[in-house]
Order: structure tokens, then C-alpha cells, then sequence
């Protein structure tokens, strides 16, 4: 790797000293021009004298080495120059560590697959092809970030003409050898892109589209690294491409033809097909030549140097290029691959078939993307769909390097029939097979593809494990496992089969698995009584589902809203990365960066509008950030929290010089055990131990116990006046030093608060703030507290565990625990019931109905990935989504009111929508003893003993 190393550094630079007297006054003009764009860019400025001692002795630590880069370039048609560019030695960046942890040393660049979507695009649509490259990209990436400040920089060997020796260079900015400049330039290019209305590919983040009011795609935006490629039309397009170029410079701007990821694009200006080619590097590449009395020995073997990559490489290298998929050379695939799979082995006469086929196979001139390619294209997903296995075509699609290898249609030969096909199929096998390859991967059928695979329950690892349960219920209670039974032929064991089929749909839990077990093992007798037994439908229709949306939020980080007034609610969803997006549909109409960490976000009406536009507020540590018209508007911070008189005098006392540090420490640990709620100051104090740190610790921090923030927990919205859908509302917010805040409806100033007994985790709000209200807070002490008009009311509901959700139903209130139960109490304390549930809550939600119809149930997502609907104790359906969610929201979306979107642990988004006929009464569900009380138990027969 070394050699390969030097030989491809030696190959493009030129000694940047030492030259001749006219090539070493241009080098020395390009070192001095490449400085002079570092300084125009704030990249980088010069330290000198007293200063540059200083860093040297104080800062050692964070200088680097650096070197320039001596190149001759060409730019494709223009004259050979001589081009400089000043790189720091990146492996010994002090902050490399902290870089990789942080993930900022992950740049994406453009798929190979995303390349070819952008100029199918472009030539299918007729748009105009435009190539560029941007002059100075990591430069234009903006200053660099105050963590990594100051790094500093020797001069590079040689230096900079007319800067002194002993100068050093303060890097202010992403210059080329910085780990992370790639990740920044690609965030500063991302962040312009969507500022003038491009979107991202979810499927590729260097892809982008452009559409218009209409939602017609109108532009096309491929980028890698700073090189770019596009095409469109309109106005819109026509906009963004002048903003874009305002914004950065652009040093070369091509149409129609021009250089993009080593390759050469052409097109049409007729047709508008564009063309690739790679022909200029690949007829460079030359193949091993050997002496006249090499060649003579045909038994010599070859040497170390001549199996070595640099020396045997160039021909497969060539030939794996003219084999693959850009090239469409299937003709020498096969005998590539048999002559390279060899290579060590070979004499060097074996070489000479490797260089022939090199010679043989000459390169075909260009790679087009017509209209044809784009409608044979489709002809495949249709195909694929009509026998069943479009999603497994996709899933290698996004898979390139599962080995498929696909003829293009119109190399088929036309249409053949079935018989045919399965002898073309035999030879290929058999033509791999005499050569000695591993056979490539098939192609599935449609009924593997469609074969399901048994669901087994929560806790159970395998199907024999199912098996060895034991009934538990009816005659056969504790004596006969699922195994035996499931096996068993006799006619009591069939009867009692056909009976569980005919109860399945009312049964009880247990007998419900007991039968999906014997379906799962596809029992004859339950294939003989009809299969699987009837299951309710779902009263959920599927609407989107994106497995790729990459945020994960917990139910306080969704909201719905009619951001804009016009009736198509949107979806905004803040997450944990500091990110805040709003769905519009099913695009990405706006993404904005959060200063810090949020914990919840809510939409209320702050003012009586026409049209009402709610405000959007996103709470995050002591602060809640105010959104209006998606603009960041203010922040209202939380009163800060008192320290108690005692910690203040303590403090105070350790503070002079003559103090006790020992006898302070002491009284503020008996403070804190007689019930004073010390600081986080005092409590870090606490935590140490030796004398001497805490002599440091107390002068260090001394002048800061003046005040401490809270921190909020959870967040509601409560009507001011009007029980209306765009009334004036307020936020209720919950802190961590155990206060209920509620805010005015410009959130600007303080209306109530309420001093709760613990720290309130959840929030659930009915009434209005100027007639009467109830607040409702789950709290970590495991009690539900009721707060009336700013009163804490006495009755008081106690928890057996800790809370994980709360909700809201009329006059009840039920509340999720950590013991896999859900409690119903009335709002005054009284137990209604409890469901109990197979496996651990993972969020809550109410999901009401207003407008088309009234209706409320509770909605409930487990950790099993189940999502139940539940009338009051009645479940009215399940619905299974294959993954543990995390986050859920129940009101509406776009233009339906029924919806549900749910977000998953894994970052995918999906929404549901319940459907208008849907029936929520939990009336419906037959009440009465469970069917197993019909089943007559075993009881042996009366003896016959005689009596003594």
C-alpha cells in the first residue's frame, strides 16, 4: 500500500524546489496565489513575532505540519498550468479523536445507481445538461467551529514566498488536509440547496430535486464533492441556479459537454441523449511487457515485482472496467474473471492471453442514456410487480453488490417462450459450471417471495419452544403440550380442534395462541375447517409508510398543525440530534437546527387572526423557542430557582480565604440530609472527596452560585376563553424543580404556577384558564396529582409503579404504569378497571373525533411492536407494525382527521388513517363468561369399591 502510495504521489507531483529558474518562478507564483485565496476565504492568517513565541510555548499542542501540493493540471481543453495547493498533514490533527466521534469525518458522495437516475432524468425530460465545479469548495465551507479553535500551522517546507521562516498560520477556516472539511462543505452545500427549494433524495443525500407550486419536478441537482451536474427548466429553476452561483464561485460552467467524476459527458443538442465515455483512461492503461529472453523461457515463473499490483493490476483493472455494468461487456466477463483468479499461479507465457484480451477488447466509445433505457426500464418494474416480486427487485436494486448480473432487454433476443427460457437458464448454469465458478445468486421465485414466515409470540425464540407450552384451560389444563396435541389424530383431539377454531374469534388469550400455534404448523385440521380462523378487519388504512426518515421521536416531539391557514395540516417533528422538520404530505417542506436539545414542541394560537396562524414552540432545557411563520421569533427562559438561604451562607463562608473548606463541606452535607434542596453546584461539591480538589473546585466556582436553571420536563396547551380549535391558548409547562408554569398567550410573561410535591413528568389539561380548568400531572414520586384553578387538590392517586403514560378520557383518567397495566380512575380518584397487557407500554395517546363524527378511544403502542385500540376496557382492534415505536400522535394530518403517525425506534415514519366507517363502540365486543366455561371438565367416574 506504501509502494502504490508513492508511485500515485510521484506520478502527479512535481519538486516544488530545486527546478529550473523559469518552472520554479511559477511554482513560486502558484504558492503565493493559492496563499492569497486562503486569505481572501478567512482560511487561514499569517502569526508573526512575539505572538507566534507564544503559541510555540503555550500551544504546542495545537500546531500541525502542512506542504503544498505541486500538480501540473490541465482543465480538459485548456493549456498545461502549474497549480499549488497548501494542505495540512490531516493524521496528526489534535482534535481527530473528538472529530470521529462526533461522526463529522462522514461525507457521502453520489451512488453510482443516483449518477445514472440524474442523467436518465435529464435525457428523458429534455432538459439541458450543465456540469460545474466550484472554485475553492471546503474553503467556502465557512469559519471553523470555536471547539476546534485555535489550531495553528507550520509553515510547509520550502515556505511561502516573502513570508518569514519562523511565521506560523492561524487556520481559521476548512482548508484541504482538515479530517472534517469534507462534512462541511457538504452541510454548508446542503443547507443552500434547500434555501432555494431543493429537496433531498431519502434514498441519497447528494441527490436533489427541485419542484415547482404545482408540485411538477422542474430540476435535478447531482453533487459530488465540488463537482456538480444538473439540468431543468422554468422559472423556479432558473432562480435557484442564479442564487446558487451568487452564493459560491463557480470555476468552470459547462453545457452540453464536460468532465464529472473522471468521466466525459456529452449531449445532444438535438435529442438530448447524453453520452459517457472513459475511453482517455483506459487506453493510457498499458499491459506487462516482457524482455525478448523472458519470453523465450516458457516454464519461468513470474517474479514478486511482476505479480505485485503495480506491475500485474493495469490489465484487470482495464478489463474489470470494460466488464462491468457501465460498459455492458458480458462478452469477456467470464474470461476475466478465469485469467485474473490465477494471476498467482501463472508462468509469465500465461500472461500473454491476460494482455491479449486487453488489446482485443477494445472499449466501446460511449455510454448513452436515451428515452429507451427509461421505458424498457419500467417494462421490468412491471413486469416484476404483475409476478409478485417488485419489492425483492428493489431490495437488490439497493443492493448492488448481491452479484445479479442483468442483461439489458434488447440484448434478450427478443421475445421467447417458456421453453426457451429454462434452456437459455440450463446453458448459462452449465456454462459456469465447466468453467468452475460458483454459480450466481437466482433469482427467487414468486412463492418463495411470497412465503410467509410463522409470527412467533413475545418471548418465545423458536417454534419448538411454542410447542412445549402447556394448555391451560378445559380438560386437557396442565396435562397435553401444544406439541402433543397438534400431532394427535384421534376423534376427541379432532373434535376439540374444530372447537377452538369455531371460538377462536371471542376466545381468551390462551386460547387464541394455542390456536395460531396449530396454524402456524399448519394442522390438517384446521386447514379441513377453513384455514386461519376469521380475524376483525382493521379499522386502519395504510397511508405512507418512509423506512428511511431518520428521526426518532419520542410522542412529545410530534405535533399537527395548520401551520400556514390553509387547511393541509403539517407534521413537525423535533428529535434528539437537534433538528426540527415539518412534513408536508409526504415531503420535507422545512428543516431547521435547534441551539440545543429539545424535550417537547407544541402549536397554540396566540392572538385572535384572520386567517389564525398558530405559533410554534419547542421547549428545550429552561428555554422555549417561539416559531412563527417557520421563522425563529423570540425565547422565553424560566424564572431562575432561589437558593436556600442555608447553601448561600455556606458558600459565602468557604469563599474567604481563612475558611474551613473541610468543616463547609460538612454542613453542607447535614444540609442536604435535613431536607435542603442544594444546587447542582453543591451537589458536584459534594461529590468530591480529596482536599486539595476541593480547595480548586470552591475557587473556580465561587462566583457562580448566584442562580441556577431549571430544566423542563413536559409540556401541554391550555384554552384561555373559548373551547374552540383556533381559540387562544397557553402553554403549560412542567420544570424539573418540581413547578407547574402556565404562560400568557404571547408566552412573554407569567400567569400561574403551582409548586407540586415531585417532578412532574406527565401533563393532560381540560376547562379553560379563565373559567375553570384541571390539570392532571403524573409525576416520578408514582402518585397523579390534580391541580384545580392553581390548587393542588388533596385527593391524591398512588401508583404501585412508575408512571410511562397518561391520558386524558372525559371524566377518566387512565393512566399506563411500568408493570405492563393500564389503570382507569375517575378525575376524583375512584378505580373504574385496569387492563393488563402482554408486554411492556411503550406510549400513549387519545385519539378524538370531532368533525365527521364524535368519537374518542385510547390508543396504545407496546413494545412488542402492537398498536391497540381500546373503548374503555374493550380492545376494538390490533394492528402489528414490525418494529418498537417510539413516538405516536393521533389528530390530523393534511386534510384527515383520523390519522396516526407513529415513529419508530429505528427512524422510519409511518401514518395510518382510521377509516370513516370505522366502528370504535366498545359495546360490540360479547360480553359474558370467556367460551372455555362450556368446555365440561374431567372428572373421574364414581368408584365401585365394595363398602368394608
Amino acid at each position: 500500500m506504501l509502494v502504490s502510495y508513492h508511485q500515485k504521489r510521484g506520478s502527479k507531483e512535481i519538486p516544488h524546489v530545486n527546478q529550473e529558474p523559469e518552472q520554479q518562478r511559477k511554482i513560486d507564483e502558484a504558492k503565493l496565489a493559492e496563499w492569497h485565496v486562503i486569505e481572501g476565504k478567512c482560511g487561514g492568517r499569517l502569526v508573526h513575532g512575539a505572538e507566534a513565541e507564544y503559541v510555540r510555548s503555550k500551544l504546542s499542542h495545537r500546531i500541525m505540519d502542512s506542504r503544498y501540493v505541486v500538480t501540473l493540471k490541465q482543465e480538459e481543453d485548456a493549456p498545461v498550468k502549474i497549480k499549488a495547493r497548501w494542505c495540512l498533514l490531516g493524521h496528526r490533527d489534535p482534535d481527530l479523536s473528538a472529530k470521529a466521534l462526533t461522526g463529522a469525518l462522514q461525507s457521502p458522495t453520489l451512488s453510482q445507481i443516483s449518477r445514472s437516475v440524474l442523467f436518465q432524468t435529464i435525457a428523458s425530460r429534455k432538459w439541458t445538461l450543465a456540469l460545474g465545479d466550484v472554485k475553492g469548495a471546503f474553503l467556502s465551507a465557512g469559519p471553523l467551529p470555536e471547539r476546534y479553535r485555535p489550531l495553528f500551522a507550520r509553515l510547509p517546507p520550502g515556505g511561502i514566498p516573502g513570508v518569514p521562516s519562523d511565521t506560523l498560520i492561524e487556520v481559521t477556516g476548512h482548508v484541504y488536509g482538515l479530517n472534517d472539511s469534507p462534512s462541511a462543505w457538504q452541510q454548508k452545500l446542503h443547507r443552500e440547496l434547500l434555501s432555494v427549494g431543493f429537496n433531498a433524495s431519502r434514498f441519497d443525500p447528494c441527490l436533489y430535486t427541485l419542484r415547482d407550486e404545482a408540485g411538477v419536478l422542474c430540476g435535478i441537482y447531482g453533487v459530488h464533492v465540488d463537482d456538480c451536474a444538473t439540468g431543468g427548466q422554468g422559472p423556479k429553476y432558473e432562480q435557484a441556479m442564479q442564487q446558487l452561483k451568487q452564493r459560491f464561485e463557480f470555476r468552470k460552467w459547462r453545457i452540453h459537454d464536460g468532465d464529472f467524476c473522471g468521466s466525459r459527458y456529452t449531449q445532444d443538442p438535438q435529442s438530448f441523449e447524453i453520452s459517457m465515455s472513459q475511453s482517455k483512461f483506459a487506453s493510457g492503461i498499458r499491459p506487462l511487457h516482457l524482455s525478448r529472453s523472458r519470453c523465450q523461457d516458457k516454464t519461468a515463473l513470474l517474479t514478486d515485482q511482476e505479480v505485485g499490483k503495480y506491475q500485474i493490476s493495469p490489465e484487470q483493472d482495464v478489463l474489470e472496467w470494460r466488464a462491468n455494468e457501465r460498459q455492458r461487456r458480458k462478452d469477456i466477463a467470464e474470461k476475466r474473471l478465469f485469467l485474473c483468479s490465477h494471476a498467482q499461479d501463472q508462468q509469465h507465457c500465461d500472461r500473454l492471453p491476460l494482455s491479449l484480451l486487453v488489446m482485443s477488447s477494445p472499449p466501446r466509445p460511449v455510454l448513452k442514456w436515451t428515452d429507451e433505457d427509461q421505458q424498457l426500464c419500467l417494462s421490468l418494474m412491471y413486469k416484476a410487480r404483475d409476478c409478485g416480486m417488485l419489492a425483492t427487485l428493489m431490495k437488490r436494486v439497493m443492493e448492488p453488490d448481491c452479484g445479479w448480473d442483468v442483461i439489458p432487454m434488447k440484448d434478450a433476443g427478443g421475445a421467447m417462450n417458456d421453453a426457451s427460457k429454462r434452456q437459455r437458464e440450463e446453458e448459462t448454469l452449465t456454462s459456469y459450471s465447466k468453467m468452475g465458478y460458483g454459480l450466481p445468486i437466482p433469482l427467487p421465485s414468486a412463492a418463495a417471495a411470497m412465503t410467509e414466515v410463522p409470527k412467533l409470540p413475545a418471548g418465545v425464540s423458536s417454534m419448538e419452544d411454542w410447542g412445549r407450552n402447556l394448555i391451560t384451560f378445559g380438560k386437557f389444563k396442565g396435562k397435553r403440550s401444544y406439541a402433543s396435541l397438534c400431532t394427535s389424530v384421534g376423534k376427541e383431539d379432532v373434535e376439540y380442534k374444530k372447537w377452538l377454531q369455531a371460538h377462536y374469534t371471542n376466545g381468551s388469550p390462551q386460547l387464541r395462541d394455542l390456536v395460531e400455534y396449530l396454524i402456524a404448523m399448519k394442522d390438517r385440521t384446521m386447514v379441513a375447517a377453513g384455514a386461519e380462523p376469521e380475524k376483525k378487519k382493521s379499522p386502519w388504512l395504510d397511508a405512507w409508510h418512509d423506512p428511511v426518515a431518520g428521526m426518532s421521536c419520542y410522542s412529545s416531539f410530534l405535533c399537527l398543525a395548520d401551520l400556514v391557514a390553509d387547511g393541509d395540516h403539517r407534521l413537525v417533528m423535533v428529535d434528539m440530534k437537534k433538528r426540527i422538520r415539518m412534513y408536508k404530505g409526504t415531503t420535507i417542506q422545512w428543516e431547521h437546527k435547534l441551539p440545543d436539545v429539545p424535550c417537547a414542541v407544541q402549536a397554540f394560537y396566540h392572538e385572535v387572526g384572520n386567517p389564525p396562524i398558530p405559533t410554534l414552540a419547542v421547549a428545550s432545557g429552561h428555554r422555549v423557542l417561539i416559531f412563527r411563520n417557520m421563522r425563529p421569533s423570540m425565547q422565553y427562559r424560566l424564572p431562575p430557582i432561589e437558593i436556600d438561604p442555608v447553601e448561600s451562607q455556606i458558600w459565602e463562608e468557604m469563599g474567604q480565604d481563612s475558611s474551613d473548606i473541610q468543616a463547609g463541606f460538612e454542613r453542607l452535607n447535614t444540609a442536604r440530609e435535613n431536607g435542603v434542596a442544594l444546587s447542582n453546584l453543591s451537589i458536584d461539591f459534594l461529590a468530591v472527596e480529596e482536599l486539595e480538589a476541593q480547595t480548586e473546585y470552591i475557587r473556580a466556582h465561587k462566583e457562580y452560585l448566584h442562580e441556577q436553571q431549571t430544566s423542563i420536563t413536559c409540556t401541554e396547551v391550555l384554552k384561555q376563553n373559548m373551547d374552540e380549535p383556533t381559540a387562544v391558548s397557553m402553554l403549560v409547562i412542567g420544570t424539573e424543580n418540581r413547578m407547574i408554569y402556565i404562560l400568557d398567550s404571547n408566552a412573554l410573561n407569567l400567569a400561574a404556577k403551582v409548586k407540586l410535591e415531585a417532578v412532574p413528568t406527565f401533563i393532560s389539561v381540560l376547562g379553560l384558564f379563565d373559567v375553570e380548568y384541571r390539570i392532571t400531572v403524573a409525576c416520578r414520586d408514582g402518585n397523579i396529582y390534580t391541580v384545580k384553578n392553581g390548587q393542588v387538590l388533596s385527593n391524591v392517586i398512588e401508583l404501585e409503579t412508575q408512571p410511562v403514560g397518561l391520558v386524558r378520557f372525559d371524566k377518566n383518567v387512565y393512566v399506563g404504569c411500568m408493570d405492563n397495566v393500564i389503570h382507569c380512575f375517575h378525575f376524583k380518584g375512584k378505580k373504574n378497571h385496569s387492563i393488563y397487557l402482554p408486554c411492556p407500554i411503550s406510549c400513549m395517546s387519545l385519539l378524538q373525533i370531532t368533525k365527521s363524527r364524535v368519537a374518542k378511544a385510547l390508543v396504545v403502542a407496546l413494545q412488542n411492536g402492537e398498536v391497540r385500540l381500546y373503548n374503555g376496557k374493550h380492545l376494538i382492534a390490533t394492528v402489528e407494525t414490525n418494529d418498537v415505536v417510539s413516538g405516536i400522535k393521533l389528530g390530523t394530518f393534511g386534510r384527515e382527521e383520523g390519522s396516526m403517525v407513529l415513529s419508530f425506534k429505528s427512524g422510519a415514519l409511518m401514518v395510518k388513517i382510521l377509516q370513516r366507517t370505522a366502528n370504535l363502540d366498545g359495546s360490540s365486543v360479547n360480553a359474558g363468561p370467556p367460551p372455555e366455561q362450556d368446555i365440561p371438565l374431567d372428572v373421574p367416574k364414581k368408584t365401585k369399591l365394595p363398602r368394608a
